[in-house]
């Protein structure tokens, strides 16, 4: 594990290949909706900001492959973040993102946050669950200044962080990149 001044928590190599292809297997097996790229951000021109494949799975339907690193993800917020959070439900969705450098995939700067009017998004949480090498696809964040954190390029690991603050993906250049999203939400911030 590694802190990074609170705003962040990396893990890398938490998942090994046989579970990433478990992952991916089960990933591309339960799609509840495919094609959510419309939930994510848009510029001031209405142009969505992400250029990916994004299809939402309910949780339960990964079969208890992802436990462990949400279970790791929430207790690394009860000691370390301690925001007023809601707990796993079994009506939780994931967000099963591939990046392909046929068209260029990447998404631009911007924040993660919620629409409804009684609940936030505090902590997300992604896990790279990529199966071959690719380039690009660099995860970045940005309060003050900018900074890539090239750990989280490597299949296998997580990296949870406030979820106001500013972040992309670099385009992909060569092969595919596979993430997992998790939203961590609770009362809407007062």
């Amino acid at each position: 594990m590694n802190n990074n001044k609170f705003n962040r928590w990396i893990w890398p190599s938490q998942l090994n290949q046989k579970q990433i292809s478990e992952i991916n297997k089960l990933a591309k097996n339960n799609i509840s909706k495919k094609d959510v790229s419309h939930l994510g951000a848009f510029d001031n021109e209405g142009q969505n900001k992400k250029n990916s494949d994004v299809s939402l799975i309910m949780l339960d339907d990964m079969n208890g492959t992802l436990d462990h690193c949400i279970n790791e993800a929430y207790h690394t917020h009860d000691t370390y973040f301690a925001y007023n959070l809601f707990r796993r439900s079994p009506l939780d969705s994931i967000l099963y993102n591939v990046y392909d450098s046929k068209n260029k995939g990447k998404y631009d700067w911007h924040s993660d946050g919620s629409e409804h009017d009684l609940t936030d998004v505090k902590l997300t949480l992604l896990i790279n669950v990529s199966e071959e090498p690719y380039d690009g696809g660099v995860f970045s964040m940005r309060s003050t200044n900018i900074i890539e954190i090239p750990e989280f390029s490597e299949p296998g690991s997580m990296i949870m962080f406030q979820s106001h603050i500013d972040h992309q993906v670099s385009p992909i250049i060569t092969g595919v990149r596979k993430t997992i999203t998790y939203f961590m939400t609770g009362p809407r911030w007062v």
